[in-house]
């Protein structure tokens, strides 16, 4: 049965709503995502279990009670499904309630859109946490052009078999008229999954850093008086490492740590003139992995440490946007090395900040921002000594100006989220046959950027 239509000409659809929430999965892009819901007179959905501070004409909450939304979020998207998305488990730990409570929190999204969606409606969902509503939504809207970004990597077909949703989920996800991937690999995990049962209509369009209001800090006066204390309190004449990450194993924030200390000891970084500066959110995560971390950092300043210096500073806080600017226009050299495929934001909003084309960094040949970065030093994070030998170049070149750098941090400024989001959109707009006279589906592909038309939509 149609549900009755609204007016709204795009919904846009995220687990939690874009202000009030620290830096996750869409981090500080959402905030520029809003443009695009007020540029074409959209509406944000979001779950709460309590009123939205933000609550309007642009933001309307998906109402779910506490319980239901903790065996949602906590339960069912971070215990059941993030496991296998990210790659720590093939077999998840998975509780009926949990999926349960998944399905509720899913239906009340499809219902929410089908009711405010206009006639021919774009809705735009992302991440994992709402990849069960296209089905649903499209049981009561099947006018309406559905997309969903996947914000996580997908997994390969011997993982996402152990979910117990698993066809449900894959169901869900045929249902949509475009799924956007962050990397090829989930992108043919995903097809390699679909393709026996139909044609589906994919593309590899990894969501960018929000880098323009991290660029317009680099010039503030105060910011860059903040990078010089950080040096200043180092004290180094040498270098500055910056490396980002949780308590993901993933993360690659061991291994850097490590690497440093190898340098350290075998005499390739002197450290009375370098420093490596963790940056770590305040989120929980895999206590084993942060003990670890912890472990290191307090092995390295204890044998290469002194009175008023320690070459390791550990930060466990979600910094303020003009604080997390300071440490990029203090470092020499950022590492951003995840050992699986992931974004990394830090990286490309590192480069932004550079004004002058100094500094370096050093990337994973896992990070979906390759293509953003090309002239960094692209390394794989699972042989150790290169990732060291990576750090020793990228810290002797770092004090000289860099055409390359220049030319990453213009096109970072250039590809931004508002030019990402018109990208998606454009390809989940029908497209129309002249001949016929039908509206069909589009197959974009992400090499050669060309479309297809193939069936319509059943």
């Amino acid at each position: 049965m149609t549900a009755a239509m609204g007016t709204h000409a795009l919904i846009m659809a995220t687990d939690a709503p874009p202000l009030g929430h620290p830096a996750g999965g869409l981090g500080r892009a959402r905030a520029a995502l809003m443009h695009t819901v007020a540029a074409r007179r959209g509406v944000w959905l979001a779950a709460s279990d309590r009123p939205l501070a933000h609550d309007g004409s642009w933001l309307k909450p998906v109402e779910v009670d506490a319980h239901t939304l903790a065996a949602h979020r906590d339960g069912y998207c971070h215990t059941s499904l993030a496991p296998v998305y990210f790659g720590h488990t093939a077999l998840p730990r998975q509780e009926e309630a949990w999926l349960q409570a998944h399905r509720a929190v899913s239906a009340s999204y499809a219902r929410v859109a089908a009711r405010l969606a206009a006639p021919g409606a774009t809705v735009w969902l992302h991440d994992y946490h709402l990849q069960l509503v296209p089905s649903l939504l499209r049981r009561l809207r099947p006018d309406v052009r559905i997309g969903l970004s996947l914000h996580s990597p997908f997994p390969p077909a011997e993982s996402f078999l152990a979910l117990a949703a698993r066809d449900d989920i894959l169901r869900s996800l045929l249902a949509a008229d475009v799924v956007g991937f962050q990397d090829p690999r989930s992108e043919a995990n995903f097809v390699n999954l679909a393709a026996p049962q139909r044609p589906i209509t994919t593309l590899t369009l990894p969501m960018p850093a929000d880098t323009g209001p991290i660029a317009h800090l680099a010039t503030d006066r105060r910011v860059q008086a903040a990078a010089a204390r950080i040096r200043l309190a180092l004290r180094p004449a040498g270098v500055i490492f910056l490396g980002t990450g949780g308590d993901d194993p993933a993360d690659g924030s061991v291994q850097q740590l490590r690497e440093f200390a190898r340098l350290l000891a075998a005499g390739l970084l002197d450290p009375e003139r370098s420093a490596f500066i963790h940056l770590a959110p305040a989120r929980p995560g895999d206590t084993e992995q942060r003990a670890e971390i912890e472990r290191l950092v307090a092995q390295i300043n204890g044998e290469h440490g002194r009175p008023g210096f320690c070459p390791v500073h550990y930060q466990r806080q979600d910094l303020p946007a003009a604080d997390l600017t300071a440490l990029y226009l203090a470092a020499d050299v950022m590492v951003a090395t995840p050992m699986r495929d992931r974004p990394t934001p830090h990286a490309a909003e590192y480069c932004a900040a550079r004004l002058d084309g100094r500094g370096r960094i050093v990337l994973s040949e896992f990070s979906s921002g390759t293509g953003q970065l090309p002239h960094a030093h692209v390394v794989n994070p699972h042989e150790p000594e290169a990732l060291g030998r990576a750090m020793l170049e990228a810290a002797a070149d770092a004090g000289r100006p860099s055409a390359a750098m220049a030319l990453m941090r213009r096109q970072i400024l250039t590809d931004g989220v508002s030019q990402w989001a018109q990208q998606f959109l454009a390809r989940l707009a029908p497209v129309h046959d002249p001949l016929e006279g039908l509206w069909h589906r589009a197959h974009a592909s992400d090499t050669g950027n060309r479309l297809t038309a193939t069936a319509p939509h059943p």
